[in-house]
């Protein structure tokens, strides 16, 4: 979803307080972005159960996977009058182009284990990785 950011800036000039009407400075900005984020996720979960002459063993594996994959986009755009009464041209100094992206991949693999007796024991292992990359397209 977009989230567009606009501002006008006109300034004036008097020879008193009262009369402010002579434009001596104008402004104008756009800035254009996009965000867009798509997730992937899979999860499963399976039981299993071991059985011996003492004790019933309750054994629960869990496993998953996810990726996040973000691109943000920004065009900012800035168009002045110095003067006020000329046309409003770009200012590239002031203007720009950015991308950046971000990949998060991540994956688990959890064991529960439960017996008769009321002993737990959960153990897991969890890896994670973030890509980030970020681009000025236009200085």
């Amino acid at each position: 979803m977009p989230d567009n950011y606009f501002y006008h800036t006109d300034r004036y000039s008097s020879a008193t307080l009262a009369d402010y009407s002579q434009l001596v400075y104008r402004q104008h900005s756009s800035n254009y972005s996009r965000n867009q984020e798509y997730t992937v996720q899979t999860d499963y979960t399976h039981p299993f159960t071991r059985r011996t002459r003492r004790d019933t063993t309750a054994i629960k594996l869990d496993l998953g996977a996810k990726a996040i994959l973000r691109n943000i986009g920004s065009e900012f755009r800035v168009d002045q009058s110095v003067d006020g009464a000329g046309e409003l041209v770009p200012v590239r100094a002031l203007s720009n182009d950015f991308a950046h992206r971000q990949r998060v991949y991540s994956g688990y693999l959890a064991l529960t284990f439960s017996n008769r007796h009321k002993w737990n024991l959960n153990t897991g292992l969890r890896l994670e990785q973030t890509l980030i990359d970020g681009d000025f397209q236009t200085t």
